[in-house]
């Protein structure tokens, strides 16, 4: 049986969510040494970007300002080079673009 488009949409948002609470009030500096944050984080970002592996087309097309292919790029580094993920860059992503794609989601599944 297959997912519908909406319960992956609803995983990213789900995601989404639960990244920029584990992140909000917190500097740089506490999110690096904090490694349980830094591992939920990075298991959330495979998480959404598994999902968006599982979008149809009409979506991905349907919504050009989404950089869903980056959005799969990070979940593949994530997932095949786990000791080599640049911290800065997960911090980069949940700071501005984790809270973005959330707002696009929500858009997404507000429209079907």
């Amino acid at each position: 049986m297959s997912r519908s488009d909406r319960l992956y949409l609803e995983d990213i948002k789900t995601s989404c969510e639960k990244v920029v609470q584990y992140v909000e009030g917190t500097t740089y500096e506490q999110f690096v040494a904090d490694r349980k944050t830094l591992d939920a984080v990075a298991h959330n970002l495979v998480i959404i970007g598994e999902a968006v592996n599982h979008l149809p087309e009409r979506i991905i097309e349907g919504n050009p300002d989404v950089e869903w292919h980056r959005i799969i790029g990070l979940r593949n580094l994530v997932v095949h080079g786990y000791f080599g993920m640049d911290d800065e860059i997960i911090w980069d992503v949940t700071q501005k673009h984790v809270p973005r794609l959330l707002l696009h989601v929500e858009e997404i599944l507000a429209g079907i």
